[in-house]
């Protein structure tokens, strides 16, 4: 699931099996871990020195950072806010000035969903935290630049680039009607179906006449059904439907 070479060409990996492993630069093992605090293999990272692996996992609520040279713990960065179930940091990558940054699952919900939070940990993960809300999808990788910026991609999909001194340097998300929402009532039609309103995830509300061809920039005015003469539809923005609690 995830590989990193540190500068002398020893490779480290995070692999399916629960284990992580080190070999030197002729591929012959050096040390296998087997107790890991996670079943489901997250991603890893060397730094510049190679004394330090940083390790996530995706199915635990947990930070590492191990030794580079025998893959013993050396200490678990400050993981506060990030510590529930699917509220985790996941993805890791230390940077050429000695921060450690993450992300992953990780963001702080607010009444539009909330963004997805970039974590800099100063020395190398040892230290306090700055955290960045930053993509609007899972944070999927974070690679350190020759230049000392940091890159990033999420599942939007959507890519960013972060300074040194922790200033965005540019951000740009793809053209991605999302329509995914907490909310459900963004989506709306007219009696006869002929007026569709819905909302993309982050963007405006938009109503579509059918009749006239036209997309307009507004919200519909007409209701959000879920019921309608006797015909109920239940549990369609959560699982499968039900029509009449009759499974569709």
């Amino acid at each position: 699931y995830s590989v990193a070479f540190d500068k002398t060409n020893r490779l480290a990996t995070l692999c399916d099996d629960s284990k992580l492993r080190l070999y030197d630069a002729q591929f012959q093992l050096i040390k296998q871990e087997n107790n890991l605090p996670g079943k489901e293999s997250g991603s890893i990272s060397f730094d510049r020195t190679g004394d330090k692996l940083a390790v996530g996992y995706n199915d635990v609520p947990d930070v590492e950072v191990r030794s580079g040279k025998d893959l013993s713990l050396l200490y678990k960065p400050d993981i506060k806010n990030a510590d529930s179930a699917n509220n985790t940091i996941v993805n890791l990558s230390f940077s050429p000035d000695g921060k450690l940054y993450g992300g992953g699952y990780y963001r702080q919900k607010d009444n539009e969903g909330g963004k997805y939070i970039v974590r800099i940990w100063e020395n190398a993960g040892q230290g306090s935290y700055t955290d960045i809300p930053l993509m609007k999808n899972t944070i999927m990788d974070i690679k350190p630049l020759q230049n000392g910026n940091m890159a990033m991609v999420g599942a939007y999909p959507d890519i960013a680039v972060i300074q040194p001194n922790k200033n965005i340097l540019w951000y740009k998300s793809a053209g991605n009607n999302a329509f995914s929402a907490d909310d459900v009532s963004h989506f709306r039609v007219n009696n006869t179906g002929t007026i569709i309103g819905f909302t993309p995830e982050y963007e405006l509300p938009l109503t579509f006449d059918i009749a006239n061809r036209k997309l307009l920039q507004y919200q519909s005015t007409y209701p959000s059904y879920t019921d309608q003469n006797s015909t109920e539809v239940t549990s369609w923005h959560v699982s499968e439907p039900f029509i009449n609690k009759i499974k569709v």
